[in-house]
């Protein structure tokens, strides 16, 4: 299962379900999702095309009427049988190097805006404030106390 990093496919429950079903997680670095998610490069572009189209169409049809939810379902179910093609998943994961595996197809500067978000982590966050710590206590031991008169 291909993931984006957002917090809610960061749950442990979800997490233990997939290593208890033999079910192989991997995520894809932040903001790479353009580039590395089938359904993004080739899939949801065209259905909301034709969802905007059915229910353009509906509204056309349907003068003044509310949209329901019972109306929305239609019309998704209309968009999706209309692009939904197998030709069209096969194409998503192979212009994301997926399947057949291309490890070349993006250079690296495709994925430098991953490297705007990168954090340490948490141990190296512990470590690097034990450090600075102790080089802030190192520091100030010889300096004099600040003054407190006006």
């Amino acid at each position: 299962m291909i993931l984006d990093g957002h917090s809610s496919h960061k749950d442990l429950k979800g997490i233990e379900y997939a290593r208890h079903n033999h079910i192989h997680m991997l995520s894809t670095p932040p903001h790479t999702t353009l580039k590395l998610q089938p359904l993004d490069r080739v899939f949801f572009k065209p259905f909301k095309q034709a969802y905007g189209s059915a229910s353009a169409s509906w509204m056309r049809q349907n003068p003044g009427a509310l949209l329901t939810e019972y109306d929305v379902a239609g019309l998704v179910n209309t968009a999706f049988t209309k692009v939904a093609r197998l030709e069209i998943v096969q194409n998503g994961f192979c212009c994301t190097g997926i399947q057949p595996f291309h490890r070349e197809i993006f250079s690296d500067l495709d994925f430098l805006g991953s490297a705007l978000t990168d954090i340490p982590l948490i141990e190296n966050q512990a470590e690097q404030s034990k450090t600075q710590v102790c080089s802030h206590a190192a520091t100030t031991e010889n300096e004099p106390e600040p003054s407190t008169s006006a």
